[in-house]
């Protein structure tokens, strides 16, 4: 099975060596050196990649223009992002979860509680993608019973009216309007 891919996209090569460090073992990381490279990557690999790790001040383009162009596009209903950012401020976080992050961390950060919300964030996402699989299927399931059904109604229906139909033609063409 294909390891899924982390993207980290920061224009600092030290915290994307940091960051990659941390995940190497379990996923596949592609890094990121500023927005336009990230919109790039999030077009090529598309369903493989199972988080994104954002900054926001970057060359180029920003995080804050990643995060639209994920929202514009759809990425971002399926696609977790975690914005690690040195932004303190409350209209960052305010910004940040009206697009749509998972998530916020502050620079410097611990690798323990990255590595812990990551985790627990990609988890959480692919039990939503299992859940929504499986209603999906379900609902597939229920449409052609009722399907089945509603073409046995009719055959029953048909026959009913044939048996009347053959006593009494004008009781059979009767029951077939109705």
């Amino acid at each position: 099975m294909e390891k899924g891919i982390i993207l980290v996209v920061d224009d600092s090569e030290i915290n994307r060596g940091l960051i990659v460090n941390m995940f190497q073992d379990r996923f596949d990381c592609i890094e990121a050196e500023n927005g336009e490279v990230a919109v790039g990557c999030l077009e090529e690999y598309k369903e493989r990649i199972v988080m994104v790790l954002l900054d926001i001040v970057m060359p180029v383009l920003d995080g804050y223009g990643v995060l639209r162009y994920m929202s514009e596009h759809g990425y971002i209903s399926w696609c977790p992002v975690i914005l690690i950012t040195g932004d303190a401020s409350s209209e960052c976080d305010v910004i940040a979860y009206d697009y749509g992050v998972s998530d916020i961390v502050r620079k410097p950060f611990e690798s323990r509680v990255v590595l812990r919300r990551v985790n627990n964030i990609i988890d959480l996402y692919e039990h939503k993608r299992h859940i929504e699989q499986t209603l999906y299927e379900r609902e597939e399931e229920l449409r052609l019973k009722n399907q089945e059904l509603e073409e046995s109604n009719e055959f029953l229906i048909d026959a009913l009216s044939s048996v009347v139909e053959f006593r009494d033609i004008e009781s059979g063409e009767h029951i077939k309007r109705i």
